[in-house]
């Protein structure tokens, strides 16, 4: 199968990270844009995943179930339990919704020219992390992972966008998400996706 991503993108690292979590090969194509000619998805999105059967999956987290079924030794990335199944999932979509998306909005709000910055979006962006902030910091507190005792599609998301929120909204003052970040960001799966990123940070950083 091939991932057609971008290492420094959000949702590219959160497919990325599952892929590596369940120990599945794919093919990387790396796009310049999400509207490169080349992306299969029909939305300029990214990433997209085309199956070995042709299937094209373009949304993270439906990528992230997909590749549940495709591994041989029983790892998936939603709790088979069901009640851990729709905690997972909620908070899959607390972190795109609520971390992910904002810190988006810092990250490339910081990067335009002074007039052209929104201040409403920012301060809007900012509420919405505080405020799961608080929810995570509950949520994390002693746990090793978001839900149950392996990783799940929730870490996926949790870890993706804290690696961007560490870069635009630092979470020092939070303990429980330091410590499950620092924790989590010991595992080759996360290394490995911060690694393909880093060349791209060093050159976006040089020519700030």
């Amino acid at each position: 199968m091939k991932l057609y991503y971008l290492p420094i993108s959000t949702y590219s690292q959160k497919v990325a990270l599952g892929l590596y979590e369940l120990g599945l090969e794919f093919e990387p194509v790396v796009l310049s844009q999400p509207s490169a000619p080349e992306n299969p998805g029909p939305f300029g999105k990214m990433p997209a995943l085309r199956t070995d059967a042709g299937a094209v999956l373009y949304e993270s987290t439906s990528i992230l179930e997909h590749a549940g079924d495709l591994t041989t030794d029983g790892r998936r990335l939603v709790p088979r339990d069901d009640t851990e199944a729709r905690e997972a999932r909620h908070w899959d979509r607390l972190a795109d919704l609520y971390l992910n998306n904002p810190c988006a909005t810092l990250f490339f709000d910081a990067r335009k020219p002074v007039e052209a910055r929104d201040a409403e979006a920012v301060k809007r962006a900012e509420r919405h992390i505080d405020a799961f902030y608080a929810l995570a910091e509950v949520q994390l507190a002693g746990k090793s992972f978001v839900v149950g005792d392996a990783p799940s599609i929730a870490d996926c998301a949790m870890m993706a966008g804290l690696a961007l929120a560490s870069r635009v909204r630092p979470f020092h003052q939070h303990p429980a998400i330091r410590g499950y970040f620092v924790r989590f960001a010991e595992r080759p799966s996360f290394a490995r996706v911060q690694a393909e990123a880093l060349p791209m940070w060093k050159r976006m950083e040089s020519a700030a």
